[in-house]
């Protein structure tokens, strides 16, 4: 299933994660439906992906620290 995440900042600086799928609706059309919408620590510097033990992996960073983002609990 296809993912997209985005990263939004706004004029406050709080920052959020949100994740999309396709996702198929009762007449069967495709759309990007959200199923993640968390804040994100000011201190997270970059948000990248990366292949983890044959998995891919997002991942947040902040200094000194990596922190591996769990779509599925929705925590870090």
């Amino acid at each position: 299933m296809a993912e997209l995440v985005v990263i939004t900042v706004n004029e406050s600086r709080n920052r959020r994660l949100q994740l999309y799928q396709i996702a198929s609706n009762v007449s069967d059309e495709k759309r990007w439906a959200k199923v993640v919408d968390v804040p994100l620590r000011p201190s997270v510097l970059f948000v990248d992906l990366a292949l983890i033990d044959g998995h891919e992996r997002l991942i947040t960073a902040e200094p000194r620290q990596v922190n591996w983002f769990d779509p599925e609990t929705k925590t870090e």
